[in-house]
């Protein structure tokens, strides 16, 4: 996440769990490499195991390129890389895979896919699933990158115990796709999909379940 006010960003420490993330722990990275001191800040030619490398190539390309983002998040998770597999990808199958229909690109898997390359394939759109890895997902602040990890989570969460039935399935048509995924955003009672709503509660359940994450 950008830290607002300057030019560095802030990038979990690799060799903790989730669960032991805590504010104190994330690294503080300069956006530019020239800036950079050394094993401890990612500095190109050092390696140090606290810094996930890829993730912190594609953060730096993303925060460099696109000025609408804050936050910056990639995940491996269950649902998003089965999903990201099947040749049809994301479909239209739940109220988030609707919701997101127009938001997601779909991109191929590179081991060495490098930053710019990164900014490429995202295309302008906020998530980005990619075949045999995870979900990409670029937010305007920290409430709306939350709320589409989880929504793109749940929509192919929701696909995949669809297609799991194995039974024949109903499908929204194009034009309904394209009206209701618009009316998520557009209608006053939804109020879009910024995680504006969600995220005030989001933060009061940690505080509740690891009430240490901001030591």
């Amino acid at each position: 996440a950008r830290v607002p006010g300057s030019d560095s960003f802030l990038l979990n420490d690799y060799t903790l769990l989730w669960e032991e993330v805590t504010a104190s722990s994330l690294l503080r990275i300069p956006l530019l490499e020239g800036e950079r001191a050394g094993a401890a800040q990612g500095q190109p030619g050092h390696r140090n195991p606290r810094l996930n490398e890829a993730s912190l190539e594609g953060a730096t390309a993303v925060f460099q390129n696109r000025s609408d983002v804050a936050c910056f998040l990639h995940s491996h998770t269950l649902d998003t890389a089965t999903v990201a597999s099947l040749e049809e990808g994301l479909q239209p199958v739940s109220q988030a895979g609707i919701m997101l229909a127009n938001m997601v690109a779909h991109s191929h898997f590179d081991f060495y896919q490098d930053g710019p390359e990164t900014v490429r394939l995202l295309g302008g759109k906020k998530i980005m699933l990619q075949k045999w890895h995870g979900m990409f997902v670029a937010g305007e602040s920290l409430g709306e990158c939350f709320y589409l990890a989880l929504s793109i989570d749940r929509a192919c969460h929701a696909q995949r115990a669809l297609l799991q039935t194995g039974r024949p399935y109903h499908s929204p048509t194009g034009e309904e796709v394209a009206r209701w995924s618009r009316a998520y955003v557009d209608d006053p009672f939804y109020g879009g999909y910024d995680g504006e709503r969600i995220w005030p509660s989001m933060v009061r359940k940690v505080e509740r379940l690891q009430p240490d994450f901001a030591l």
